[in-house]
């Protein structure tokens, strides 16, 4: 996993959906003469109150246990993808390709 600094030079910013939430991020780079790359810089959010939401986890079928964001504004709850160990580091990942391939066409 790569810890990434805030871009200081934005190129593209706005809110990007990933694993069934929203994120707010950035498409940037640090320097002028550095490669941009995909940076989270809020989330996950609420899709539908756009809240930050809490991570918890439940008991669920046979004491097993799950993954969930959670939002205290709404109650909604929304499944984190067990087979993601870095969400945000995939995000910013998927971030990087979305902005690559718009920024090309």
């Amino acid at each position: 996993m790569t810890i990434r600094k805030r871009p200081r030079n934005i190129l593209d910013e706005g809110t990007f959906t990933a694993f069934g939430v929203d994120w707010d991020v950035l498409f940037g780079s640090f320097s002028i003469n550095d490669e941009p790359y995909g940076f989270v810089e809020n989330g996950p959010l609420c899709p539908k109150c756009k809240y930050e939401m809490d991570y918890k986890t439940r008991a669920h079928l046979f004491g097993k246990k799950r993954r969930i964001w959670y939002c205290l504004s709404c109650q909604k709850e929304y499944g984190v993808p067990n087979d993601v160990e870095d969400v945000s580091g995939a995000v910013e990942k998927l971030v990087d390709a979305h902005f690559r391939k718009k920024r090309r066409t």
